[in-house]
């Protein structure tokens, strides 16, 4: 399970990289964190074609979920410290 973790923070990692360098749009972020956690579950795991599959649009929609809250929570954080 751990390893799970590490994935997805390396999803997250990956997400902004691209984003910092602008090589993609960041509405296509998204659909960039499926494609990396498909091609990380195909890396790492020793599964059947679709396990591999799910394994990695739910890692790839972990990272774009995790990412989304955490960025809510600090916006609406700092706003209640600037008040």
């Amino acid at each position: 399970m751990f390893e799970l973790a590490i994935m997805t923070a390396i999803i997250i990692a990956f997400a902004e990289l691209i984003k910092k360098i602008k090589m993609l749009s960041p509405m296509f972020i998204p659909i960039l964190n499926i494609v990396s956690g498909i091609v990380l579950s195909m890396a790492y795991f020793e599964k059947d074609f679709y396990d591999i599959l799910f394994q990695g649009v739910v890692l790839g929609l972990t990272s774009t979920g995790i990412y989304s809250s955490l960025k809510s929570i600090l916006r609406s954080t700092l706003i209640r410290l600037q008040h």
